[in-house]
């Protein structure tokens, strides 16, 4: 990425914060995510006995196997889950935001604001 010419065109800016942030959260991933950690995805998954959840488990079988995500006793297969990785829950349900859910955070705060703002302006 760092070497790319540097561009103001609006479509290549947004392509490299992009791919900067699937970069980090990748980095983030492996650096934090231990066998047994409890991970928040930025959404909820249904399965096809109508549960629903958004929080789940990871697990390994041994060394320089992939991952899985665990909900109950089941595994679940989730393409590209890693990508959709909000937050990491440690002890006392305390969680660590990857990049990928500070972003949404972020988007959240700004509608939060423009919702705030547009309230605001209809009441005077």
């Amino acid at each position: 990425m760092n070497a790319l010419t540097p561009t103001t065109h609006a479509d290549a800016l947004a392509w490299r914060a992009k791919c900067r942030l699937h970069h980090a959260q990748r980095d983030f991933l492996r650096k934090n995510l231990k066998p047994g950690t409890r991970i928040r995805l930025t959404h909820s998954v249904s399965f096809t006995d109508g549960t629903r959840s958004d929080t789940f488990t990871y697990a390994r079988l041994g060394q320089g196997t992939p991952g899985f995500l665990v909900l109950g006793r089941g595994r679940c297969r989730i393409p590209n889950w890693r990508d959709s990785v909000a937050a990491l829950i440690e002890a006392e349900d305390r969680e660590t935001l990857t990049p990928r859910g500070e972003e949404q955070a972020a988007i959240h705060a700004q509608k939060t604001a423009e919702t705030q703002l547009a309230e605001t302006a209809a009441a005077a």
